[in-house]
């Protein structure tokens, strides 16, 4: 057991990601993990867990093996702890506080999944927080919708956005020039595909679309927001042949639903357009792997470590 008084002023950060077994993923992960223990200094301790059915998540990252090393799991007890004081045998609380940061887009079956693993595996806290999913907030949504237009190269009220630079700029499916060289056009279709919850009614992404629109200054039909579950469904999305067609995926890591339901399965959206003869650009990438989107959510976790003091 550690000594109590290397540890009781201390809080502790778990950023929560869903799945993200990919190696870029997780490479992004541990960045933002990284750069946020040198933001928040020794107060805070900042743990990484990755939980779901994610194939490839290393046993390091794993929910039982993250909060037994934070201290925070049942099998760190000494003694049955009592309501509310935890940790220690001699009835002291470990950390004064506990942070958790979902890195997830909105609150559902997900999210839910983590309080249940919580609620099955962590020791009573003096204290724990929980800070909202990136699209649960209007000002996160705004100020995201402005960051994926720089990222992905969205035409911006008539001029282009910054193109992203991280390696070597973005991989994409190509059947027509890259977009990142064209201006803004009334014939382009711009489409952002998240994941979406059958369970909800999807709002989030809803006002997000609105902010996309806003940030671009064009109408719903130049870009829209699609969902692979739940409505509005991108399989019930209409494209122009003659436009050319921008498809995005919205999601963290470029996983098992971006390759195979976006853009390489045989029944995936960039399939379904290449076989209606649209002209169509991919995106490959999931967010994690562009340095702009970790940089804004280090700042983003930050500022609410700040405001919680």
């Amino acid at each position: 057991m550690r000594e109590q008084n290397d540890c009781i002023d201390r809080s502790i950060l778990l950023l929560a990601a869903y799945g993200s077994g990919s190696e870029e993923a997780l490479a992004g992960l541990a960045d933002v993990r990284s750069r946020l223990q040198g933001l928040l200094g020794d107060t805070v301790r900042v743990y990484l867990i990755c939980y779901g059915h994610a194939a490839g998540i290393p046993a390091q990252y794993r929910p039982e093996a993250v909060l037994q090393a934070a201290g925070l799991s049942r099998c760190n007890a000494d003694t049955e702890p009592s309501e509310g004081n935890a940790i220690t045998a001699s009835g002291q609380p470990l950390y004064k506080r506990l942070v958790v940061a979902p890195v997830i887009f909105t609150y559902g079956r997900s999210y839910d999944d983590f309080l249940r693993l919580l609620r099955a595996s962590l020791l009573p806290v003096k204290e724990i927080r929980f800070l909202a999913p990136l699209l649960e907030t209007g000002g996160s949504r705004s100020a995201l919708a402005a960051l994926l237009c720089e990222i992905w190269g969205i035409p911006v009220r008539g001029r282009r956005a910054p193109a992203d630079t991280d390696s070597g700029g973005p991989e994409m499916l190509l059947t027509c020039p890259a977009h990142h060289t064209a201006e803004l056009s009334d014939a382009a279709q711009y489409c952002v595909i998240g994941h979406g919850t059958q369970e909800g009614d999807n709002l989030p992404y809803q006002k997000l679309q609105q902010c996309l629109q806003q940030v671009t200054g064009m109408t719903g039909g130049q870009i829209r927001i699609g969902l692979l579950h739940g409505a509005p469904s991108v399989k019930d999305f209409d494209f122009s042949q003659e436009s050319q067609t921008y498809l995005y995926p919205l999601f963290l890591s470029a996983g098992y639903h971006v390759r195979r339901d976006i853009f390489s399965g045989e029944q995936s959206v960039y399939a379904r357009l290449q076989k209606a003869g649209c002209n169509t650009v991919c995106e490959q990438r999931g967010l994690l792997e562009f340095e702009a989107f970790r940089s804004w959510l280090v700042q983003r976790i930050a500022a609410d470590m700040r405001e919680f003091g």
